[in-house]
């Protein structure tokens, strides 16, 4: 220190010269999708399928700001682990809160209080799913006394244990079949990771929200309805066109997944 005090102006680096720190790095699109994966594995029943569906769902949630249709993540059957899942999920969609039923009344509130909604609905009714569809749509309002408010959010929520639930406009559905028994024991690398991926989540969204805003991405392969899904979900994948296309055969298997369970319905109807 005695050296740097005593020598020349002239031999001491410009400010502007010196390096900066460099920040932490931020993790990719397939990072985050991977570790959620992970996490979803190891701690609920998910199929790898539907694992890596809600890992997309999650990523979205942070990217509210920049989307204009937020899916619906609908999840049906055990409720033992359909509430699991949305236990886990509180842990790393954004500022999520978990909720114990769902009325309009309470768009007030929730508008203040969270910005994903984790909902157990185990009786939807038609109406409820009417306003959950619509409220995945910011062009949508809600009339409040004399002013026209928009409450869309993204939610997830436990429909209960019939897959052929109330249909939800906008929405990922996720059927969990019972399962025999416990998830197996817990990895050492899990309880770090749980605590790590919400940090990386919002690095990740601070780094990527304005190209997710200026994004265009349309997917060419899907029907309308399945495409309206994917698109909001694909803007937030950035820089990784390998997602983009997993994220379209997901969900055109899921697409034939509900045409088939729709057709054994209607078979079971008319022989009754």
């Amino acid at each position: 220190t005695g050296a740097a005090e005593t020598a020349p102006h002239s031999e001491i680096p410009a400010e502007s010269a010196a390096a900066p720190i460099p920040p932490p790095r931020v993790a990719s699109a397939a990072e985050v999708f991977t570790w959620i994966k992970r996490v979803l594995s190891a701690l609920t029943h998910l199929s790898d399928d539907a694992a890596e569906l809600v890992a997309f769902w999650v990523i979205a949630t942070w990217h509210q700001e920049a989307l204009t249709v937020l899916p619906c993540l609908v999840i049906t059957g055990a409720a033992h682990d359909a509430i699991r899942v949305l236990h886990v999920l509180s842990k790393f969609c954004c500022e999520a809160k978990l909720l114990s039923g769902f009325r309009r009344s309470h768009l007030g509130v929730l508008q203040w209080g969270c910005k994903t909604n984790l909902i157990s609905e185990p009786n939807l009714d038609r109406r409820t799913a009417g306003l959950l569809g619509n409220l995945t749509d910011k062009n949508f309002k809600v009339v409040e006394r004399y002013s026209l408010i928009s409450y869309a959010k993204s939610t997830g929520i436990y429909a209960g244990e019939n897959p052929e639930t109330h249909k939800i406009q906008n929405s990922i559905r996720i059927h969990i079949s019972p399962a025999s028994a416990e998830p197996s024991a817990t990895p050492q690398w899990l309880q770090k990771m749980i605590e790590l991926l919400p940090v990386h989540l919002s690095q990740y969204r601070d780094k990527n929200l304005s190209s997710v805003r200026r994004s265009t991405w349309v997917p060419s392969e899907l029907s309308s309805e399945p495409a309206a899904i994917a698109a909001p979900l694909g803007r937030c994948l950035a820089n990784a066109p390998e997602l983009r296309q997993k994220l379209v055969a997901l969900l055109k298997t899921e697409g034939k997944q509900r045409q088939s369970e729709l057709s054994r319905s209607e078979e079971h109807t008319s022989e009754l």
